[in-house]
């Protein structure tokens, strides 16, 4: 506080909030918005982003000593997704098909759903890296929106006289905040304007005291919905908030499920690579990569406290959840090897499996989706699940062992820096995970029972690379699959509402001698006309690309088909592996 005696008590005294503040790394987008502008109405929006509110109580019922010792509550969530995308054209099919496809699972938590369900599922963003030669026509510099020393002593002895009841005698004071251009919430798509910034310039008005009594301020709005301890004054303004495009800002507000990493911007490829390949988009953008992942699993680990497993996944992936989280719960229930209660993993009726929250007792779990190993036991980057424990042991940031990482996520990407990003492995995010928990095993045997960790990981029959190095065949056993291309996942939702209505209808067809290979070949033309029926004409045609088993392969084990969902949930029985490399590995049969 500046302008205050110094035996004034700091209870409720402005303050102004900073991105070095814990959580300062990452937070919602609605509030990295409101940190720059009030063309965007957070105490309208804030409700509607309701896991947000859900969080801050959640910390908040954690932090107090005395509800600690009471009866923990029931965890929201079983997992909580974070997905690192980009603020790119060729980006946006992407995330529209997931949110078309498995993201409308009955149990994934979403706007439409109040954020209610197993699975919450969030986008991480972070502005481009702009080139030289990018125009400047359409940023606006959220530097000057900062307080000059005088305007900050101002606000601080205005908020002191307020408190004191003397509104007559407070003083104002003068902000500076960003406009947007009008009808930016509209723009569509087709219009060129959309993938500029929405940011045109920056304005000054003076905060009365009656507006602070009155609570009507965007930051005392703000403050009181998240019952914050103290109301900032000012609030450090997003720095790359205003370079991103008007398509991400309406994206955000309209499904409210995305996370802002204001620290770094997303590096540019060093390479020729194209989505659906496999090598790498070069060492700037793969750092990137393991920056936000990192910065992830930490947000995540704070944010929601009380959520035992967190994910990390890809914005061009599938995940066919119903049978992912009976799977979840069938190994959380610690039933590995026998055969499971369905009905307990899934939602039936008004019964809802209860989420539970990390069983102290058990083994720390590592849900991978192949597992690749060699010195490094690591889960491919496509979507993999760490215990919170792992993330508190391998992962934490101010542990002493983790020097070298703090630096390296907490600076944007330095050339010069590139011996030391590759002794962390950080040029594959994925391996870098998979190295934290073999250097910490330390810290894992404490934190662990049995001193270990249990992976759990799918065979190919079930984790499938779409388009590389040749299409990988869907069967019924199919639960999380790679596409790389937008219009890969309208076929595989498709193919998984139906696999299991055509294997019974060829049933009947073949005992009056129809041809499989004719039931197969009627079924994917359905599929086809489905699919053009439901997405844009730019990505029909490419169904080709999948290799499908309506009928034909090992037969079905016994399966339970998903209420709301209507896709079927198998009994696929995990193998213990036996492997010199961990004492404890499970494998899908």
């Amino acid at each position: 506080m500046a302008g205050g005696r110094p035996d004034q008590e700091a209870k409720g005294l402005p303050v102004f909030a900073t991105t070095s503040a814990p959580l300062g790394l990452m937070g919602p987008m609605l509030f990295a918005m409101a940190s720059v502008t009030d063309d965007v109405d957070v105490a309208a929006e804030l409700p509607l982003w309701s896991w947000v509110s859900r969080s801050y109580a959640q910390q908040r019922h954690l932090a107090n000593a005395s509800l600690r010792k009471s009866k923990s509550t029931q965890p929201q969530h079983l997992v909580v997704m974070g997905i690192p995308s980009t603020d790119q054209p060729m980006r946006y099919p992407l995330r529209d098909a997931q949110r078309a496809t498995w993201l409308t699972y009955r149990e994934v938590a979403r706007a439409e759903n109040n954020f209610t369900g197993a699975l919450l599922q969030l986008y991480v963003f972070a502005a481009a890296e702009r080139r030289s030669d990018d125009s400047p026509r359409d940023t606006v510099d959220t530097a000057q929106l900062a307080p000059t020393v005088n305007e900050y002593a101002t606000a601080s002895l205005q908020r002191l006289a307020v408190e004191g009841g003397d509104t007559t005698n407070a003083p104002s004071y003068v902000q500076r905040r960003v406009v947007l251009r009008d009808g930016w919430r509209d723009v569509s798509k087709a219009d060129g304007a959309v993938w500029e910034s929405p940011c045109i310039g920056v304005k000054a008005s003076v905060v009365s005291p009656e507006g602070i009594v009155g609570g009507a301020t965007s930051l005392t709005k703000l403050s009181s919905a998240l019952s914050l301890p103290a109301t900032p004054a000012f609030t450090s303004a997003a720095r790359y908030m205003c370079h991103v495009s008007t398509a991400l800002w309406q994206e955000a507000l309209h499904h409210r499920n995305s996370l802002w990493l204001d620290l770094l911007t997303d590096r540019h490829p060093t390479t020729n690579k194209k989505m659906g390949m496999s090598n790498s988009w070069g060492v700037p953008t793969e750092v990137g990569m393991s920056q936000k992942v990192v910065i992830w699993l930490n947000y995540a680990y704070t944010a929601f406290p009380d959520v035992p497993y967190l994910m990390k996944g890809d914005d061009d992936m599938y995940l066919k959840v119903p049978q992912y989280l009976s799977d979840l719960r069938y190994t959380q229930q610690g039933e590995w090897g026998r055969p499971r209660s369905l009905m307990a993993t899934i939602p039936h009726g008004d019964v809802i499996p209860a989420t539970l929250g990390i069983d102290g007792t058990k083994d720390c779990l590592y849900r991978v989706w192949r597992l690749y190993y060699g010195d490094i036991i690591y889960g491919n980057g496509v979507g993999y699940i760490l215990d919170r424990r792992l993330v508190q042991a391998a992962l934490n940031p101010f542990d002493g062992s983790n020097v070298l990482l703090l630096k390296l996520l907490t600076e944007p990407y330095n050339s010069s820096l590139h011996n030391e990003y590759l002794s962390l492995i950080m040029q594959y995010e994925d391996v870098l995970v998979g190295k934290q928990v073999k250097d910490h095993l330390g810290a894992v045997r404490q934190l662990c029972p049995g001193r270990r960790v249990c992976y759990m990981a799918d065979r190919r029959s079930r984790a499938h690379q779409i388009l590389r190095p040749v299409p990988s065949r869907l069967t019924w056993n199919s639960v999380i699959t790679h596409f790389g291309m937008p219009a890969i996942p309208y076929y595989v939702h498709y193919f998984h509402k139906n696999e299991l209505k055509v294997a019974e209808e060829a049933k009947r067809l073949i005992e009056r001698g129809f041809d499989v290979n004719a039931i197969e070949a009627n079924a994917t033309k359905c599929m086809e006309d489905w699919v053009a029926s439901q997405v844009p004409k730019t990505l029909v045609g490419l169904g080709s690309v999948l290799d499908l088993s309506w009928v034909r392969g090992k037969p079905r084990t016994t399966y339970v088909v998903a209420e709301g969902d209507d896709v079927a949930v198998y009994d696929v029985r995990y193998k213990r592996a036996k492997a010199h490399i961990a004492k404890c590995i499970w494998v899908s049969g």
